[in-house]
C-alpha cells in the first residue's frame, strides 16, 4: 500500500532577522568609516578644483569691466572677491572636518556647503542693492542732453559686457533655460531706444539689463556650486557603497541564534544574480555622476541622495539577509531529511541516495530509503513560495506489503515528532492523494549521493 504524507516544516524569523540587523548596523557603520579617509581625499581634491576653476571665472571677468565705470568695478569687484573668499574658507572648514573622520564629518561638511549657498545669496543681494543706490544716485546728477546719451551708452556697453562674459563662462542654458536671452531682449530694446533718440528709456532699460545680467552671473555661480556640492556627495555615498559590496561578496553564514559560522556564503549564487544587478545599478549612477551637469542635473542628484542611494543601501540589507536565509533554508533541508531518515531507521529503512536536485542548493533535497521486504519511501524537501524560513516535507510511502492508514500515519507521526524534538515547528500533517505513476527513484534524484551522517548539527532553540 502507498501513501503520501505532507506537513510544512519551518523556523521562527524574528529574532534571526533582528541579529541580522544588528550585525547589518555594524557593516553599514564599519564602511562608512573606512572610507572616510579616501572620500575626504576625494572631496578635498574636488574643492580645490572648484576654487581653482571658479577664482579663474572671476579673475576674467575683473579683466573684461576694466572699461567700465569705476563705481560698477568696485561692486563687482567686491563680489568677486567675497565668492573667492567664502570658496577658500570651505576648503579649509572641509580639510579640518576631514583630518577627524568623525561620524559626523560628512553632516558638517554637508552644513558648511549650505551655508556658503546663503553667503552667496546674500553677496547677490547686497551687489543687486549696491548697483540700484548707484543709478538712482546717478540719474538724479543727469542734466544735459548730450550728458544722458553718454550715460545710456555707458550702461549699454557695461551690460553687454556682462552678457557677453555669461555666453561665454556658464553653461546658461542649463542652470537657467532662457534667462540669457529674456534679458538680451530688454537690451536690444534699450539699444532701438537710442537710435530713435530716446535715451531716458534707453538708460532705464540698459540698467535694468544690467541689474539683471549682475544677478544671473551670481545665480548661476550659486547653482554650480551646489552641483558640485551634490555630486560629492553622491560619489561619496557611491565610494561607501562600493566598499560594503565588495566586503559582502563572500562573508559568513549566521546559525539560526546569530553566530557566524566556519562557512562563506557566495552571495552572487545565494542571491540568484541579485548581487550583480545592484553592483551594476550602483556602477549606472557613478557613472552618471562623472559625466557632469547635463546627464545628472541638480534636482536628479537630489533624488539619488534622498531616495536611490537610501533604497540601493536598503537592497543590499535585504540581499544579504535573504542570501543567508537561503543558504540556511537550504541546509536546513539537508537536516530535516537527516532527521527524517535516521527516524526511518528506527523502523527498519536504509538508506540507497540522496541529493539536491539538479545538484543545485536552491532546489528540493531528495532522500530514497528500502527495507528487508522492498517497500520504499521517498522524501522530498521543498522550499516553499510563503518565505525564506519554510520547507514541505513530503513522505511517499511504496510498500511491499499492505499497511494500514493507522500504521502509516503513525510512521509520520514518529518523524513529526523527531523534527519537534530538535527545535523545528511543524504544521498538521495531511494526507494526499498520490498520483496514478509516481516517479521513479532514478527521475526524482539525477545524481545519487551516499547521506553523511552529521552534515550539518542543529543547535540551539529555533523558537
Amino acid at each position: 500500500m502507498s501513501g503520501h504524507k505532507r506537513t510544512i516544516v519551518h523556523i521562527s524569523e524574528e529574532e534571526y532577522e533582528r541579529l541580522h540587523r544588528a550585525e547589518m548596523e555594524q557593516r553599514f557603520q564599519r564602511a562608512e568609516l573606512k572610507n572616510q579617509p579616501k572620500a575626504a581625499v576625494q572631496s578635498t581634491l574636488h574643492y580645490e578644483s572648484a576654487l581653482r576653476e571658479m577664482t579663474g571665472r572671476q579673475n576674467e571677468f575683473l579683466r573684461q569691466i576694466s572699461r567700465l565705470s569705476e563705481s560698477l568695478q568696485e561692486i563687482e569687484y567686491d563680489a568677486s572677491r567675497a565668492l573667492i573668499n567664502q570658496q577658500s574658507e570651505l576648503l579649509d572648514q572641509i580639510k579640518v572636518a576631514s583630518n577627524r573622520f568623525s561620524e559626523n564629518t560628512q553632516r558638517q561638511i554637508r552644513d558648511n556647503n549650505q551655508q556658503l549657498l546663503q553667503e552667496i545669496d546674500a553677496i547677490r543681494v547686497d551687489s543687486q542693492t549696491r548697483i540700484t543706490e548707484l543709478v538712482q544716485t546717478i540719474s538724479i546728477q543727469q542734466q544735459s542732453r548730450r550728458k544722458q546719451f553718454e550715460y545710456a551708452a555707458s550702461w549699454l556697453d557695461a551690460a553687454e559686457t556682462l552678457a557677453n562674459f555669461i555666453a561665454s563662462e556658464y553653461d546658461h542654458e542649463h542652470f537657467a533655460p532662457n534667462e540669457l536671452l529674456r534679458v538680451d531682449m530688454i537690451l536690444q530694446q534699450a539699444f532701438e531706444n537710442l537710435q530713435n533718440n530716446l535715451p531716458e528709456a534707453a538708460v532705464s532699460q540698459a540698467q535694468q539689463a544690467y541689474r539683471e545680467f549682475s544677478q544671473l552671473r551670481l545665480s548661476l555661480e550659486n547653482k554650480i556650486h551646489h552641483w558640485s556640492s551634490l555630486s560629492t556627495q553622491v560619489k561619496e555615498k557611491i565610494i561607501q557603497i562600493h566598499s560594503l559590496l565588495e566586503s559582502c561578496q563572500t562573508l559568513p553564514a549566521l546559525d539560526l541564534n546569530g553566530q557566524e559560522l566556519p562557512v562563506l556564503l557566495n552571495l552572487e549564487y545565494w542571491s540568484r544574480g541579485e548581487y550583480s544587478q545592484i553592483w551594476n545599478q550602483i556602477q549606472s549612477l557613478e557613472d552618471a555622476v562623472s559625466t557632469g551637469w547635463r546627464e545628472m542635473p541638480t534636482q536628479e542628484l537630489i533624488n539619488a541622495l534622498d531616495h536611490k542611494i537610501p533604497n540601493l543601501e536598503q537592497q543590499i540589507d535585504q540581499l544579504i539577509y535573504q542570501a543567508r536565509l537561503a543558504a540556511l533554508n537550504s541546509q536546513l533541508r539537508i537536516n530535516i531529511a537527516d532527521l527524517v531518515i535516521q527516524a526511518l531507521e528506527v523502523q527498519g529503512f536504509t538508506l540507497q541516495d540522496s541529493a539536491y536536485r539538479n545538484l543545485d542548493y536552491h532546489h528540493d533535497y531528495q532522500a530514497n530509503l528500502t527495507n528487508y521486504d522492498g517497500s520504499q519511501v521517498l522524501v522530498e524537501v521543498i522550499p516553499t513560495q510563503q518565505g525564506q524560513g519554510q520547507n514541505e516535507l513530503h513522505i511517499h510511502s511504496l510498500d511491499q506489503l499492505k499497511r494500514t492508514p493507522y500504521e502509516l500515519r503513525r510512521r509520520s507521526l514518529e518523524i513529526n515528532r523527531t523534527l519537534q524534538a530538535f527545535g523545528l515547528h511543524t504544521g498538521a500533517l495531511e494526507v494526499l492523494p498520490e498520483p496514478q505513476a509516481t516517479p521513479t527513484r532514478k527521475d526524482r534524484i539525477p545524481n545519487p549521493r551516499t547521506r553523511k551522517s552529521g552534515h550539518i548539527h542543529l543547535t540551539g532553540s529555533h523558537e
